[in-house]
């Protein structure tokens, strides 16, 4: 966990004790053989998961099995056939026009409007928006500075740097979103700027 961001820790575990665990939760880590592997993936994919999401569940099992292989003294790694796939097939985006409607119909909402409206038109994940700042935001120059997101963790709500080094940036953002987003800043009662 040292190596991994708490969140991505949390969600390697939450898998590991949701698909893992109760397959093998009484059986000998040496013990275990790429029978019992395939036998698991079989069970793996009757669940009707997606191929990213169980290709993921496989991998986690898989660096199990190699870091008892690397420390432990175990002697090969029984999970060598993968399932599922690394990459979506495929991914749907809206059209301009499907988004115009979709935009038309949330506009009397000014919360959920401004939200969508920069998510759209500018790209950013959900929890880069959640964690934005009026400090983040330059009004003049129509940019938005990235360096941080939000998650919630057991619970709790954190602040962390974004997923990746490539995901701190600055967007620029067409003129409109940024009176969009001034609209939006007039209806707070003193919004502190270094809040999100």
């Amino acid at each position: 966990t040292p190596r991994i961001r708490e969140s991505t820790a949390q969600t390697r575990f939450y898998m590991l004790d949701k698909h893992v665990l109760p397959f093998f939760r009484d059986r000998i880590i040496s013990d275990i053989d790429p029978a019992d592997i395939s036998q698991w993936q079989t069970e793996m994919l009757k669940k009707g998961l997606s191929d990213t999401y169980l290709h993921s569940v496989n991998t986690y099992l898989k660096a199990v099995f190699a870091y008892a292989v690397e420390y432990l003294g175990l002697d090969k790694n029984p999970c060598k056939k993968l399932i599922g796939k690394n990459k979506a097939r495929n991914v749907s985006f809206w059209t301009p026009e499907e988004y115009a409607r979709f935009s038309e119909a949330c506009k009397d909402n000014i919360e959920y409007y401004t939200i969508f409206e920069i998510l759209y038109y500018t790209g950013m994940r959900v929890g880069e928006l959640l964690a934005l700042t009026l400090n983040d935001i330059d009004f003049t120059h129509n940019k938005i500075s990235i360096t941080k997101a939000f998650y919630r963790l057991k619970g709790r709500d954190t602040i962390n740097r974004p997923k990746t080094e490539e995901s701190n940036r600055v967007i620029d953002i067409p003129e409109f979103l940024s009176e969009e987003i001034r609209e939006y800043v007039s209806h707070l009662y003193k919004p502190d700027p270094s809040v999100r």
